[in-house]
């Protein structure tokens, strides 16, 4: 992996080369395929923003933004952190016909980052294992997961109410869909239909 730096004014880039092909992943969240795409003119966007319409196949940002990128190769697994809370962008192209050329850029901030990579490959710790290991000492490793997390969630956006969930639990049994969560999505707290009502952080059954 070697990298490229730029100082344009404010803003703060860095290249990165990756010995992948096809399988580049990370930059969640967003409703679009697990396997990262070259972008072309229309780079992935780093700022987390709720937009209205979630339409499918689509590069645009959601609910969060992880500036985290892995790549796996027959040989070597590696992966970049870019720790920028800025406004940021990357740009995904093929650098030749075995690596991927990746650039991240950040309208302002510090060059702060970290890479990781791996050939190891053993029964007991493979090269992916060991970047994702390495990641989890800097970032902090995950806890246990609830056990009604691993279930079946259902979470659809709309003027929530407690008979309204207590319908949709009803019909759940009634189609005989499996169902262990429902989520009340952001209009429960809607108060009284006020536009200046949202009361976030309440719960009020």
């Amino acid at each position: 992996m070697r990298g490229n730096a730029t100082d344009a004014h404010k803003s703060v880039s860095l290249g990165f080369t990756f010995p992948a092909t096809q399988k580049l992943f990370g930059l969640p969240e967003r409703e679009d395929s697990l396997l990262l795409k070259n972008t072309g003119s229309a780079p992935y966007e780093l700022f987390a923003s709720d937009v209205f319409a979630h339409p499918p196949n689509n590069q645009q940002p959601l609910y969060g933004s992880v500036p985290y990128i892995t790549s796996l190769s027959e040989t070597y697994s590696a992966s970049v952190t870019w720790v920028n809370s800025a406004h940021t962008w990357v740009t995904i192209q093929d650098a030749d016909a075995e690596s991927k050329y990746v650039n991240f850029v950040s309208e302002s901030g510090a060059l702060e980052l970290f890479v990781f990579a791996s050939a190891q490959d053993s029964k007991k710790a493979n090269r992916v294992k060991k970047v994702q290991e390495d990641l989890a000492i800097v970032s902090g490793f995950v806890p246990m997961t609830p056990v009604f997390m691993l279930g079946f969630h259902f979470c659809k956006w709309a003027n929530v109410s407690a008979e309204m969930m207590i319908e949709r639990n009803r019909n759940f049994t009634k189609y005989e869909f499996p169902i262990d969560v429902l989520w009340m999505d952001i209009e429960w707290a809607d108060q009284y239909s006020d536009p200046e009502g949202y009361e976030y952080f309440i719960f009020n059954p």
